[in-house]
């Protein structure tokens, strides 16, 4: 298993937040000659700036040609839970 790093961008837009959860690790396949020198793994960058509904995303990972996610890993998915912030406004 290696790291899985998912750069993430828009994650608080103007009244909305967003949390997110993700795969700490992935499990990967390969000759034992790539994997030695692999200790992370990065996904392609997600925007999450026109998600405005709890989601599930699933993860682009990068991977070197000869290396792949392993059949426990196929698909890692991002979790995405929305808060809409409420405005309230008070005239005196």
């Amino acid at each position: 298993m290696v790291e899985l790093s998912v750069p993430v961008k828009g994650l608080d837009s103007g009244s909305i937040t967003r949390t997110i959860e993700v795969p700490e690790t992935v499990t990967i396949k390969g000759s034992s000659d790539l994997l030695e020198w692999i200790d992370s793994v990065e996904c392609k960058e997600i925007d999450l700036s026109d998600v405005y509904v709890d989601t599930n995303i699933v993860l682009e990972p990068v991977l070197p040609y000869g290396v792949q996610l392993a059949s426990a890993s196929m698909y890692p998915e991002m979790q995405v839970i929305v808060y809409n912030a409420s405005e309230v406004s008070f005239e005196f």
